[in-house]
């Protein structure tokens, strides 16, 4: 059974929870260690605080790497922090070479900064290198791939690694658009817990109908301004139903929250839950009727498929991959931006989310990313690698 590193910056408790779910799929078929760094102000400048445990709930050893990071927004600062996030991580393999932590290969999570390290000790010593991409900057979209160096090193970081992976065809496309290219360049999508996001009875609210959006609230990628406005509308037709958001960052949780005040819903037709993960995140779909998102670009949808593993149909926009996702057995589409057509399937919704089949949409969902699908998928992937 191979061991496989996996090193990334986005990681729960704060964010990454579809890595760690990857990580737990992957850990049924091979050895598993997960090396995190992240930035912490409150740390020194020029020190670092390495820190290994063993965290027993997910049955996954990790390694965290803190190091002091700037918030200044002038050039410097950004150099600075790549330089020191690359000695955080430097250190953190150092800590697993003391703790006897033996890998085969690396498996490095979203590019750029986080795979500068794993190439260098692929030159070096011929230790094997793959990457997981699912950041949405290389949508056209979005446009947030910018600059020749950032641009340059990316690619032959990509390039050199044993296997380049991408969440979805829609995101492998934009990659190569981008020059990000790979002669072992593959699609594996997010893992979904199916045992964990399952269907409960189903919720049958006297008055008041509830369905849920799920994200940072950032209106830019999930366009959480149009839902808020198409409540608006769907509340001058009906008053029997309530949205609650969950989730939120900073600053996108206050703009949400100030524009919910700003339209008189905050209170009465749209609630604010918080972030929830995990058993607490399951509680709140399947307290719910069904879901809305409204996205303006997206590269996969782990939000949707934990909600429809949990049987609870969905309404979104067709943007990126989302119309492979969705079907006429598990929710409407709508345009892109269409606010129109996003109230009519609201109000459509509202009185037809119990038609929908919790088992069916619960088993199209294991079927395709449940954890023995996506897991096997990265084991083999690992052997071939390991064999070459």
């Amino acid at each position: 059974m191979p061991s496989v590193l996996f090193l990334s910056r986005w990681y729960p408790p704060h964010s990454g929870h579809f890595i760690r779910q990857i990580a737990e799929a992957v850990s049924a078929y091979v050895n598993v260690f997960v090396l995190i760094v992240v930035p912490d102000p409150t740390i020194p400048v020029f020190t670092f605080k390495v820190q290994y445990a063993e965290e027993t709930e997910y049955c996954l050893k990790t390694i965290r790497v803190s190091y002091h990071h700037f918030s200044w927004r002038f050039f410097p600062a950004g150099l600075i922090n790549l330089a020191f996030y690359q000695v955080a991580q430097i250190r953190g393999l150092i800590y697993c070479t003391r703790q006897k932590i033996n890998y085969d290969l690396i498996h490095s999570h979203v590019l750029t900064r986080n795979a500068f390290v794993p190439l260098i000790l692929k030159l070096l010593f011929g230790k094997p290198y793959i990457i997981t991409e699912y950041w949405t900057r290389y949508l056209t979209e979005n446009n947030d791939f910018h600059g020749w160096l950032r641009k340059k090193s990316t690619s032959i970081i990509a390039r050199n690694a044993d296997r380049l992976i991408a969440i979805s065809g829609h995101l492998k496309k934009a990659m190569e658009k981008n020059g990000i290219r790979n002669r072992h360049f593959c699609v594996i999508p997010p893992a979904i817990n199916t045992q964990l996001f399952t269907p409960a009875v189903p919720v049958f609210y006297p008055g008041k109908k509830r369905f849920i959006h799920i994200s940072t609230f950032s209106n830019r990628a999930k366009n959480v301004r149009g839902i808020l406005k198409t409540i608006g509308k769907l509340s001058g037709r009906r008053s029997d139903f309530e949205c609650c958001f969950i989730g939120g960052e900073a600053p996108f949780l206050e703009e949400t929250i100030s524009f919910a005040k700003e339209l008189d819903l905050y209170g009465k037709y749209v609630f604010f839950r918080g972030v929830k993960f995990d058993e607490e995140l399951v509680k709140e779909i399947q307290g719910s009727n069904f879901l809305v998102m409204f996205s303006s670009y997206e590269t996969f949808s782990v939000v949707i498929q934990e909600c429809l593993s949990c049987g609870k149909p969905v309404v979104a926009s067709k943007a990126g991959p989302i119309p492979g996702l969705v079907d006429k057995d598990s929710g409407i589409l709508v345009d892109t931006g269409n606010e129109d057509e996003l109230l009519e399937a609201l109000d459509f919704m509202l009185d037809h989310y119990q038609y929908y089949n919790p088992r069916l949409m619960h088993e199209k969902v294991q079927s395709s990313y449940g954890y023995s699908i996506v897991g096997k998928a990265y084991a083999e992937l690992y052997e071939n690698v390991q064999k070459k």
